[in-house]
């Protein structure tokens, strides 16, 4: 559930657009960017940084639908679920709700793929988000903020956070970092922010030593999958999301793997 949108925030908006700047320097902080600023995470980001996590891999639902529903797997068990039952039934309206019963099967099956990843991240990274990106030696968790104006300082400042991206080292391979968790609300996408949170995934990646970043997405996250190839990451391999086999069956989303050398 997207949190509403409050008038500030709107205000913001009207200058990012404008190309306008706002707010004080903050030390730390990446200023490029009109009115956003990239710092490390805070104890105080807890609860916005979940829900921009939730509210991101929530919304993957849909376009999982529509990828499984033209899979020429399904079309033909769809034909199929409706064509046995006007054999049977010889009604055109059974037939259709056949169809429709599958279709929302495929619906489903998606949407349990993303629901059981947000579960299980819930209770594992996202639950000690602390424990498991800042303790260690070579992670970190950042997020972009909406800078505020003077007269807005009495805003939440837990509701200015706009996006999120985590890097830590990979199992077992010391010389390799792993990017997780990019997500932008969706009402500040398309400014570039993406970007400028993978290249700080990538500056960091190179200030520690690393020689490799990888990620992993699944291919119905298109414009993800183009910005990381804009940036120079390489699709490596791709598999079958986890799942139950009959979700597997009907849910045709991969995940792909992307690597890109330092």
């Amino acid at each position: 559930m997207a949190i509403p949108e409050a008038q500030g925030s709107k205000a913001l908006l009207a200058k990012m657009a404008a190309g306008g700047r706002v707010g004080e320097e903050r030390p730390g902080a990446d200023r490029r960017g009109p009115g956003l600023i990239v710092r490390p995470y805070r104890p105080g980001d807890f609860r916005r940084v979940r829900r921009i996590f939730v509210d991101g891999m929530t919304e993957l639902a849909t376009p999982a639908f529509k990828r499984s529903a033209r899979a020429p797997s399904n079309v033909c068990l769809l034909l199929a679920s409706g064509g046995t039952v006007y054999t049977v039934t010889a009604s055109l309206a059974w037939a259709g709700l056949a169809c429709l019963a599958f279709l929302a099967l495929v619906y489903l099956a998606g949407r349990e793929h993303y629901a059981g990843y947000v579960r299980e991240r819930l209770r594992t990274d996202m639950a000690d988000i602390e424990g498991h990106y800042l303790k260690p030696p070579g992670a970190g968790f950042w997020v972009a903020e909406v800078e505020a104006e003077e007269e807005e300082e009495e805003e939440e400042e837990e509701g200015r956070v706009v996006g999120t991206v985590a890097a830590k080292m990979s199992p077992g391979d010391p010389s390799s970092c792993e990017l997780f968790r990019l997500s932008i609300d969706r009402r500040y996408r398309r400014h570039g922010l993406g970007a400028r949170l993978t290249r700080k995934v990538l500056e960091f990646a190179r200030a520690h030593g690393y020689r490799v970043c990888v990620l992993e997405t699944t291919d119905v996250q298109e414009p993800a999958i183009k910005l990381y190839q804009k940036l120079g990451f390489c699709v490596r391999s791709s598999r079958p999301g986890p799942a139950h086999p009959i979700l597997q069956l009907l849910n045709k989303v991969s995940i792909c793997k992307l690597e890109q050398r330092l």
